[in-house]
């Protein structure tokens, strides 16, 4: 309703434009209606919000930030060519009045009375922030060539002060950084990473601790590889258990590729080694994928063998490994062929009457895509 007061289209047969010049002259009312009710005093109400949390001293209640006001407004002075105006408003849970007024000088609100600041202000320089440099004595820096050196003399002290506190933040923050080396470090085998890594200083400390702690891949348990993985081939009971081939050949084919680029050694004991815990590494990383962990044991004793050997050097274990690796492949396609065609001559076997519809619910470990590419589920 204040707005179609203020925008009255309406001009009674008396209006004069020469004489009442406007609509709010012709009524003898303002535009801003009731709100200027003291304007002949100089003051204007306006909504005025708390601009910090307060507590009044009338009724001791707590007004916090943010609660809104209707505030008489009125200008009291100037700080240089800016107005400093007074607000004068009424405690909403009793009768008591609260003044406060703008204080430009330190861009901040002040209480002249009825009320007390909850002090939650600090000083910048007691905090150890940095502090803006004020326009006049960025001028005097600018023009005044002994006041520059001497101010360069105070923020080399200052540097000076705050160096051990600044290297301090730098270390801690270098070492969360992680970079492609630091994540290919912590992915490699203990052995690998160990034997690359005995040149470099230790490093110490709780920040290093905690990022090796929050990366590093959760290390293979006590007890050797055929120790561990026995249980696993011999299972449960008389039955033979059958994981996803395909996790096997990719994890043993993924490590003759690693040692046909020249990883592992020198010398065949450390070849040997890398073997074992790459392999290690590869169970661990699926522990139920049963396939896997015979595949390890097989590769494992065949780089162990090839190595006792006499006359036995790295070329030849590397070369014993990835031909076996690649004849896991072959092995794989033949013994999927023959499990799918024993398994179809089985069930046909007994179908009563012959020729009846067979319908064979097969497990995910049985298609192709778990396999080397033919799936035993095909034979059936």
């Amino acid at each position: 309703m204040g707005e179609r007061k203020g925008v009255n289209k309406y001009y009674p047969p008396d209006f004069n434009p020469e004489k009442h010049g406007s609509l709010n002259r012709y009524h003898k009312s303002h535009p801003l209606r009731e709100r200027a009710r003291k304007l002949s005093q100089g003051i204007l109400i306006i909504r005025f919000e708390m601009p910090y949390n307060i507590w009044c001293d009338g009724c001791k209640n707590h007004i916090g930030m943010g609660v809104r006001y209707n505030a008489e407004k009125k200008k009291v002075g100037n700080y240089y060519t800016t107005p400093i105006y007074r607000f004068r408003m009424k405690c909403h849970l009793c009768i008591n009045y609260i003044e406060m007024q703008t204080d430009p000088a330190n861009c901040d609100y002040v209480i002249v009375s009825g009320a007390q600041r909850k002090e939650e202000r600090w000083d910048m320089a007691d905090n150890e922030q940095v502090l803006t440099t004020e326009h006049e004595k960025k001028q005097k820096l600018e023009t005044d060539a002994m006041f520059r050196l001497e101010h360069g003399e105070a923020d080399r002290s200052t540097l000076k002060k705050a160096l051990p506190t600044l290297s301090h933040i730098q270390e801690a923050q270098s070492a969360w950084k992680d970079d492609f080396a630091l994540n290919s470090m912590l992915l490699r085998p203990p052995s690998l990473r160990s034997h690359r890594c005995q040149s470099a200083p230790p490093r110490t400390g709780p920040h290093i601790l905690k990022t090796a702690l929050r990366r590093q891949p959760r290390p293979p348990r006590q007890g050797d590889l055929r120790d561990r993985m026995g249980a696993v081939r011999r299972g449960p009971g008389p039955h033979q258990v059958r994981g996803a081939p395909a996790i096997a050949l990719v994890g043993c084919l993924s490590l003759a590729v690693e040692l046909q680029a020249g990883a592992g050694g020198p010398g065949l004991a450390a070849l040997v080694a890398f073997v074992r815990d790459a392999l290690n590494f590869l169970v661990t990383a699926r522990p139920t994928a049963v396939n896997m962990a015979r595949a390890a044991c097989d590769l494992a004793d065949a780089a162990a063998q090839e190595a006792e050997r006499e006359g036995a050097t790295e070329k030849a274990v590397r070369e014993r490994v990835i031909c076996y690796a690649e004849d896991m492949l072959e092995k794989d396609l033949r013994d999927n062929r023959s499990i799918g065609d024993l398994g179809a001559h089985h069930l046909l076997a007994r179908v009563s009457p012959a020729g009846s519809k067979v319908t064979v619910l097969t497990h995910c470990n049985t298609g192709a895509l778990a396999t080397a590419g033919y799936g035993t589920a095909l034979g059936e």
